[in-house]
Parts: structure tokens; C-alpha cells; sequence
């Protein structure tokens, strides 16, 4: 079999052209979300892979894709969840944490309010909502 040889893109790639220090820099801008820093067109295609225009939400918290540590996949399919949230889903979590008017994470077991959602979710491993009593002398704990 022979292989057959790329074809010339027909039009020129956008370039930005930077001068430093007396030196032609070129660089190639991604036309989605604006980002003028790559060095190369590989770069650049490299990139364009996983760029979205800063369109991509969380559909649990709404955080953006810079804001994410990765995309997961979640109950709506692949890339729908942060990393954050995707834990949470494979760890058994059916939605998104529950929040109060004021910013307070509620747990889904006792309805006990923190600050943070780690706080929730360290609390999370060891609450029973209540029902824990001593084998002894019957007493509630906390």
C-alpha cells in the first residue's frame, strides 16, 4: 500500500506575530477561546481537542472546565461532571450536594449544616443520622 501525502491546507493558518527582543515570534491563536500562546500548529490542533470556548458547565455545581480538575462522566453521560462532582458520583452520590440560602452545605442524612462541601463529605463517612445508640447503657453519641 502507498501511502498517500497530507494535502496542503488551502488557506494559510491565523498566526499572531510578537517581536522580542529583536526576534519574530509566531503564534498560533485558537479561534474558540482566544488563547494566543501556542508555539506550533501541533500545539495548536493538540489543544483544539478537548477546547470547548469556555462553554463546558458541571450539570451538578456549574463550575467551568478551568475550574473543574477534569471532566467525568456522571448520570447524563461522559464529560458531565468535575472531578469533584465525579467522585461523588462513583462514590454512590445521585445528585448534587444540597445548599442552603446562606452557602451552607447540608448533609442528606441528618440535615446538620457546614461550611464547606469536604466538611460534608468527612462528616458524610461517618453519620447514621442519628440512630447510633451504646450497646450498654443505650445513650445517644455527640
Amino acid at each position: 500500500p502507498v501511502a498517500k501525502a497530507a494535502r496542503p491546507s488551502k488557506r494559510p493558518p491565523v498566526t499572531v506575530t510578537v517581536r522580542l527582543h529583536g526576534a519574530t515570534i509566531v503564534r498560533y491563536p485558537c479561534a474558540l477561546c482566544g488563547r494566543q500562546d501556542f508555539e506550533s500548529q501541533g500545539a495548536l490542533s493538540g489543544h483544539r481537542r478537548f477546547c470547548d470556548g469556555g462553554k463546558w458547565r458541571c450539570t451538578w455545581c456549574q463550575c467551568r472546565a478551568s475550574e473543574a480538575g477534569g471532566k467525568n462522566p456522571g448520570p447524563d453521560g461522559p464529560s458531565t461532571l468535575c472531578g469533584p462532582c465525579g467522585g461523588r458520583f462513583r462514590g454512590g452520590a445521585t445528585g448534587p450536594l444540597k445548599v442552603t440560602a446562606t452557602g451552607k452545605f447540608v448533609c442528606e442524612v441528618c440535615a446538620r449544616e457546614f461550611d464547606s462541601a469536604g466538611a460534608v463529605g468527612g462528616h458524610m463517612r461517618f453519620c447514621d443520622g442519628g440512630a447510633w445508640r451504646c450497646g450498654w447503657c443505650k445513650c445517644k453519641a455527640g
